[in-house]
């Protein structure tokens, strides 16, 4: 409302009551008049709606007292300039309300240099302000939830942030503890209170215990509780504690996974506060986020844990996986392949390295095979030998097959290779295997900059133009220190000199840093001393600007309950149709599509159109219209004229007849785009600007952790089924070993024992035709008959060595006169030579089982008597041997000092390792018990094919 100048330019005096009746009563505005003094002469109705005063009260109080003491200055320099008649215009002020709280107010003012009077005229903007926080906080957050990474540290953050935000003097960070079941004290922040720390440091033992307190409370409820008055509540167990510190309220939000307590943030307050609804909830939204960043962990901990797993299998059997990619001509080994080749990890591989360690005599043989399987596009399997860097000759057996498209183009080969020397030449040396570490460098902020020892940039990322106004030539080489604000360079000065005495040292710094313009923008960073990487040499410095935007209500309600729907998918495709639907509404525009990243660009599956969902089976090939761009620069486009923007691609365009446009990439952790997000059609005819953008980046963050879990999902998924499948392979392999081995020394004792005994027997029996004919001359010499006596006795010697060789290959009793035979004419010969006495309790007359079963069985009991002569120290061992229509049952047991837990684990025992694989590929059970009376195995197979048995064992 505007007032005639020239009713203030009367002569007469100014009745202020038809004053407020006729001019101020119709309005929504605040009118104040006041004096140059700063006395006030005026109000109209509504302040005191706002502001609680009457005119009688508000005329008593001097306007220094009503203003905010932080905003002191900026009025009394205000006033100051109404004193020599200049107007002010936008002053924002916090007005201390009648109730003492304080609103904010947007003022204007103007002179009225004949009556000495100011107008001001003022719009309650407190909420728009309490909005403003709002956002601050969520800002101020999303490093704790996306960056840190580390539950611990996101906790101790957000506790600072939320006590900040809300003025609150004590607050508490709680972590569950598994082992004692119990909610601990990780951290607390106050204010510089005497009372309170000292009820902190005397508390700070205190532990939750389920049902137990307000804390166990919260626990059990798995819900916040807000305790309006301290004083009376019975069940808060610190109550002595409290007495000094005059807090008396409190409240407790336990963060939950998987329904389950992890966490919980819990604050104090003075005096009685009753429950804040909006604060309330927004703090439960704020404990969703943190959980789910819980849960994010917990994926990417499963993964490593798979990948340990392949990489100790891998140890375990002396094998290796690869893969061929032809698309992008590259060769992947894993760390198994490098230890069997003998070649450092870090080396680079290709057909050239490959080709130069396999052995002459095997080349032509391999290429051979490689040219046969790229042209039938089959599997193979293929044994060969290399050469290592070292010299040493290496047997490996290999098996492959080939990845195709539906059109039968190859596109990747990947097998399994295993070093089989161990298993030809017995006793060789086992290769290690060689592990190597790389090192993740944090990428996930607005700037990304290193610094020298002496505090000279070396690097800054091109986002600090975007951020700062500076390019990064202008600020290479220069000092950091020049740029932080005066009163910030202390502590940034006093926490890069800590840094420097750790290696990897790392520690979280928020200071002001001065932009191009002279202004200062706010960093949270996080800075790591990586000065001794050879690629750095440097300190990391990765800084995110956490200045103030502004945003409106509607925007934190919508990226909460958006949050809360990405994060409850693991669906890609369900995620991807969410992240536009509600994109298109957080802007008020028409139109929306997204995709993601793939080999050839970006995929998009659905068009929304009037928030209708159409097929729309896109690729955008990389620079292809504005997918394109942000794909190459990872920043926002926005256009408002898209049929003529050289970025556009105009097929879509007339498809859909999109006018206005604003595309923006979708960013991971590490800082890789994975997708895009394009909005068309802005409901407002002025087109898209930096707010919608701001907007839909805080929606593409969200949306990007979603991503990145359903993806971390998907690959646990692929990662399970390619290690089942890794699994029967050698399993398979291992069968195939066994029933080779098994089947050459059947061979070899035959071939002894029929060949080599045939020859010395009857080498022998010409000695004594000799030796018989030579005695009945009458011109005998008894040397040589002596000599002949001798050589009889040294054949007769070899043939029992000979007998011997065949027996321990395979013992002919076993082939012959089957398993219960050749059980007891191996305890009788173990006994004769070890002087332990083997009782056989039980033993089938006749057994009618398959060959490979007999075989299996025979040599567990064999590996058993040899682990009892060398280690059980005892003296008597008892013999089971039982069958029936469904099994057989081998049970050995003897009275010696017992096996241990330890030596029953321990991956290095290679005959416990063989006697469980050899059930287990019958599809049967072995099992080792020890004790202080000694030590019992029991191996229980089923006595008839199970799905087709393994090859022969």
């Amino acid at each position: 409302m505007k007032l005639k100048k020239n009713f203030f330019n009367s002569n007469k005096n100014i009745d202020f009551d038809i004053l407020k009746d006729r001019f101020f009563s119709v309005s929504h505005e605040l009118f104040l008049i006041s004096g140059f003094d700063g006395s006030i002469k005026l109000i109209n109705d509504e302040v005191e709606s706002i502001l609680g005063y009457s005119t009688e009260e508000i005329i008593k109080i001097h306007y220094q007292d009503l203003i905010h003491p932080e905003d002191l200055t900026s009025a009394n320099k205000a006033l100051k300039n109404l004193g020599i008649g200049k107007a002010t215009e936008g002053q924002e002020f916090r007005i201390k309300c009648k109730n003492g709280k304080y609103k904010w107010i947007y003022w204007n003012a103007t002179v009225y240099a004949e009556q000495k009077l100011i107008l001001s005229i003022g719009i309650d903007i407190t909420s728009r302000k309490e909005t403003e926080e709002e956002l601050r906080l969520l800002e101020s957050l999303v490093f704790a939830f996306n960056e840190i990474g580390n539950l611990k540290e996101s906790l101790n953050i957000t506790l600072r942030e939320i006590c900040r935000f809300t003025g609150w003097p004590f607050g508490e960070a709680w972590m569950l503890n598994e082992i004692s079941n119990s909610l601990i004290k990780i951290s607390t922040w106050h204010i510089n209170s005497e009372a309170i720390m000292e009820f902190a440091e005397s508390t700070k033992d205190y532990k939750g215990i389920p049902g137990e307190g307000i804390v166990g409370n919260a626990w059990t409820a798995k819900s916040p509780v807000w305790i309006e008055d301290l004083s009376q509540e019975n069940n808060f167990k610190r109550a002595s504690f409290i007495k000094e510190t005059g807090l008396n309220s409190y409240l407790i939000i336990p963060i939950l996974n998987n329904q389950e307590v992890v966490a919980a943030l819990a604050f104090f307050q003075f005096g009685s506060n009753p429950i804040n609804h909006w604060l309330l909830k927004l703090l439960t939204t704020i404990t969703q986020h943190l959980a789910s960043l819980i849960e994010h962990k917990k994926v990417e901990e499963r993964l490593i844990e798979k990948e340990i797993l392949l990489n100790e299998i891998e140890e375990i059997t002396h094998s290796g996986h690869w893969e061929i990619d032809y698309r992008k001509e590259s060769f992947f080994w894993s760390d198994g392949l490098f230890s069997i080749y003998g070649i450092q990890p870090t080396a680079n591989i290709n057909i050239e390295t490959i080709s130069n360690s396999i052995h002459p005599a095997d080349r032509d043989k391999l290429l051979q095979i490689l040219e046969r399987v790229l042209k039938e596009k089959t599997s193979f399997v293929v044994e060969f030998k290399i050469i290592r860097s070292d010299g040493s000759i290496r047997d490996l057996i290999s098996r492959g097959d080939t990845l195709r498209q539906e059109d039968g183009t190859i596109i990747k080969m990947v097998g399994i290779t295993q070093d089989i020397t161990a298993q030809k030449k017995i006793n060789a040396e086992l290769q290690k295997t060689e592990i190597y570490f790389r090192s993740l460098i944090e990428n996930d902020f607005d700037i990304k900059t290193i610094i020298n020892r002496n505090g000279y940039f070396k690097f800054v990322s091109p986002s600090a133009e975007f951020v700062l106004g500076y390019k990064p030539e202008e600020l290479n080489g220069s000092k950091v220190f020049q740029y932080i604000h005066p009163e910030d360079l202390p502590l940034f000065i006093a926490n890069i000199r800590n840094l420097l005495h750790i290696d990897y040292n790392k520690t979280i710094l928020e200071f002001r840093f001065r932009k191009k313009d002279g202004n200062y923008c706010h960093f949270e960073s996080i800075i790591k001393n990586l000065l001794t990487v050879p690629q750095i040499e440097g300190i990391i410095v990765n800084s995110k600007d956490i200045s103030t935007k502004k945003n409106d209500e509607v925007t934190i309600r919508t990226l909460m309950d958006v949050s809360k729907k990405l994060n409850s998918e693991l669906d890609v495709d369900q995620i991807i149709d969410i992240l536009v639907t509600e994109g298109i509404k957080l802007v008020d525009a028409e139109h929306g599509v997204a995709g993601l990243r793939i080999e050839e660009g970006f995929v998009s599956k659905k068009y929304f159109k009037n928030k209708a969902p159409f097929n729309f089976e896109y690729i955008w090939q990389p620079h292809e219209g504005l997918a394109g761009k942000v794909l190459e620069t990872k920043l926002p486009y926005i256009t408002n004229s898209a049929d003529s923007d050289p970025f556009s691609l105009k097929s879509i365009v007339y498809k859909f007849k999109i006018q206005t446009s604003v595309c923006l990439p979708i960013i991971d952790s590490q800082k890789e785009v994975i997708g895009f997000l394009k909005i068309d059609n802005k409901n407002d005819s002025n087109g898209f600007n930096n707010q919608d953008v701001e907007k839909l980046i805080s929606l593409a963050q969200i949306a990007a952790i979603a991503i990145q879990n359903a993806l971390a999902f998907q690959k646990i998924q692929t990662a399970e089924i390619q290690l089942n499948n890794s699994r029967q392979q050698l399993r398979r392999l291992s069968a195939h070993l066994q029933s080779a081995r098994e089947e050459e020394r059947t061979r070899i004792a035959r071939e002894i024992h029929d060949e080599l005994g045939q020859s010395l027997t009857g080498i022998k029996m010409d000695i004594a035709w000799f030796e018989k004919k030579y005695k009945s001359t009458e011109t005998s010499d008894q040397l040589l008959i002596d000599k002949l006596g001798s050589m009889s006795q040294l054949i007769d010697s070899t043939i029992n060595t000979v007998r011997k060789i065949s027996s321990e290959l395979r013992p002919g009793v076993l082939d012959y006169l089957g398993l219960p035979a050749a059980i007891e004419w191996q305890a009788q010969d173990f006994q004769n030579r070890t002087g332990i006495i083997c009782k056989i309790k039980s033993l089938p007359e006749e057994l009618k089982i398959p060959q490979n079963r007999i075989t299996a069985i025979f040599r567990i009991f064999q590996e058993t008597l040899t682990n009892v002569a060398r280690h059980a120290q005892a003296s008597e061992v008892e013999i089971r041997l039982d069958v029936n229509e469904n099994f057989i049952v081998l049970e050995i047991k003897d009275n010696g000092r017992g096996i241990t837990e330890s030596e029953i684990q321990n991956t290095k025992s290679l005959g416990l390792l063989g006697m469980h694989e050899r059930a287990e590929l019958l599809e049967g059970e072995f099992k080792i018990l020890g004790s202080e009376s000694g030590t019992n195995v029991i191996v229980k197979i089923p006595s008839y094919n199970i799905n087709n048995d393994y090859e022969e064992i």
